[in-house]
């Protein structure tokens, strides 16, 4: 059970995101948020997971209606990534993560810029094992 990531998926899902992470969901949070030293009060992310990148493709085609090649992304106004469980690994999730931190953290009346975000998720990543 996580603090901070509410997951939407299978047991099977979940069971094999879990194995492939190697790390509980909540230590990868706190890396972030060390990273990026951004500590957003009531930090809450929904996960919502599916089998391959087609899947997250899927998803995004019908929120967005533009195709993409994305293992996962996150929905900023929902704070719900969505990602492959096929290719999911701890940096994958670390980067959708950052974006999370750095939303909540500004709030919506300060988002920074879309390079900004994702240039500061891009450094949640790079530096999660810092």
């Amino acid at each position: 059970m996580s603090r901070y990531i509410a997951i939407n998926g299978t047991a099977d899902q979940e069971k094999t995101l879990l194995a492939k992470l190697r790390m509980p969901l909540d230590e990868i949070v706190e890396r972030v948020e060390k990273a990026l030293d951004m500590w957003p009060d009531n930090l809450r992310i929904v996960l919502l997971l599916r089998d391959k990148a087609s899947g997250v493709q899927d998803i995004y085609r019908q929120r967005y209606g533009k195709d993409c090649d994305y293992k996962a992304f996150i929905s900023l106004g929902r704070l719900e990534i969505v990602l492959s469980v096929a290719d999911a690994s701890p940096r994958v999730l670390a980067h959708e993560i950052g974006h999370a931190v750095v939303e909540r953290f500004f709030g919506k009346e300060k988002r920074p810029p879309y390079h900004i975000h994702e240039l500061l998720a891009q450094y949640a990543e790079k530096h999660f094992n810092d």
